[in-house]
């Protein structure tokens, strides 16, 4: 188990689209908070960088320019953004005379934006076809092919055309095989709504970083732990459930005929395994504060399990 001492930060930003030459501001105050979720969304990062003069903001102008945050730990680090400026700007800091360089910056932004299917797919198109024809137009925009699960060998009965945002043919293409997407570092990924990505589970308790108690509602397991960098969207959690708290959501119903939906979503997010899929993350940290955490929304990973949540501790 790595030792969760000593922070590390590294931001760097690109001085032009060319990615040429890069600006480190490693020795700055930096704060940030870098966001994504299953649900079809670029990463976003909002970054301040405290007191940095003119002529050090004047290099930073560009749309495009790249942006990479690497923060952990001295002898546990990794990257844990890279993408592309899309507005930056000074402002007042929070108290005193401190100014700040807020950076705001997304994955795949262009590719999110602007991607735009126009194919036709004949009668007899496999999903691997409708899914490979989306993926293309991508592709322009240097977002690769990610994971994909084995999809049905069903058949279209007649030919398709699609023109629309690739964005939008991509959410329908999910829904229709009950898929959930995002954009990850291995690129454009999707995943069963109740399955996970492949991988050995990370096991996340007192000693490698779990802080405070996971709450358990109707809409999820709440975590959160030290920044940990080796938790990304793509990786399934292993927490005891007997740590586990529950609120008021989870058990109460207000009216008898949503008993049967109340349930459902209780079975969906109570593993009894104690394994959990990450649906979004939140890294947030600063470098001179105390903030340095990361929080995860799960659900359960196998959701056709059901069981009692008898053994976790109830929240009074």
């Amino acid at each position: 188990m790595s030792v969760l001492y000593k922070r590390y930060c590294r931001l760097t930003i690109a001085e032009g689209k060319e990615n040429t030459k890069a600006i480190d501001f490693s020795a700055f105050r930096v704060s940030f908070t870098i966001s994504q979720s299953l649900k079809g969304e670029p990463r976003s990062a909002n970054i301040r960088i405290y007191n940095v003069n003119s002529e050090t903001v004047s290099r930073i102008r560009q749309e495009g320019q790249k942006v990479i945050l690497e923060a952990g730990y001295e002898s546990n680090h990794a990257i844990i953004f890279q993408g592309d400026l899309i507005q930056r700007y000074r402002t007042k800091a929070e108290s005193g005379n401190d100014t700040c360089l807020i950076i705001l910056a997304s994955t795949a932004d262009q590719a999110h934006s602007y991607a735009v299917v126009n194919a036709s797919l004949p009668a007899g198109a496999s999903p691997v076809d409708v899914h490979q024809a989306i993926l293309s137009e991508y592709a322009r925009y240097g977002v690769e092919k990610g994971y994909v699960p084995e999809l049905a060998q069903t058949k279209l009965a007649r030919g398709k055309v699609l023109f629309c945002p690739a964005k939008d043919a991509m959410t329908t293409f999910c829904r229709t095989h009950q898929l959930q997407y995002s954009y990850l570092d291995t690129g454009l990924a999707c995943v069963p709504v109740k399955e996970t990505f492949p991988g050995k589970p990370f096991l996340l308790n007192e000693r490698t970083g779990l802080v405070g108690t996971p709450e358990m509602s109707i809409d999820g397991l709440k975590v959160t732990s030290l920044l940990r960098p080796e938790i990304r969207l793509d990786t399934t959690l292993e927490i005891e459930n007997d740590s586990i708290f529950y609120d008021e959501s989870y058990g109460s119903q207000k009216k008898e005929d949503n008993k049967k939906k109340t349930t459902q979503k209780q079975n969906d997010t109570f593993d009894v395994d104690g394994v959990y899929k990450v649906i979004s993350l939140t890294h947030k940290g600063d470098t001179y504060g105390k903030a340095w955490y990361s929080e995860m929304n799960c659900v359960a990973a196998n959701p056709s399990k059901t069981g009692s949540s008898a053994t976790a501790k109830k929240e009074k």
